[in-house]
């Protein structure tokens, strides 16, 4: 059995960007990472990690952050084992005073 992620998406505003993720089963995990980059590649740091709770919605708000710039977040799952699943990566692009979108 694996853990699925069903959603993970981003909402823009000024200055922050709200995350969040729903899954509809979680396997042997022993905690969820989400991370910030300036590029696909990296380099990432966790911002939050999440206990699971079995299966549900996780929501954070990332704040505050610079207008105008590119953000890339990743879904990491750290295993019992100790092992980790990277479950998804997404970039949110900032719009200087119209608001933002995701790409």
């Amino acid at each position: 059995a694996q853990t699925t992620v069903q959603s993970f998406a981003a909402t823009p505003g000024p200055e922050r960007v709200t995350i969040g993720f729903t899954t509809l089963s979680e396997f042997n995990v022993d905690r969820f990472l989400l991370q910030r980059g300036p590029t696909a590649a990296g380099p990432f740091v966790t911002i939050r990690e999440f206990v699971p709770v079995g299966f549900g919605s996780y929501v954070h708000l990332d704040a505050p952050l610079p207008a105008s710039v590119q953000q890339f977040y990743r879904l990491l799952e750290r295993r019992t084992d100790g092992g980790f699943i990277e479950k998804r990566l997404m970039s949110v692009a900032f719009v200087p005073m119209t608001g933002a979108v995701e790409r």
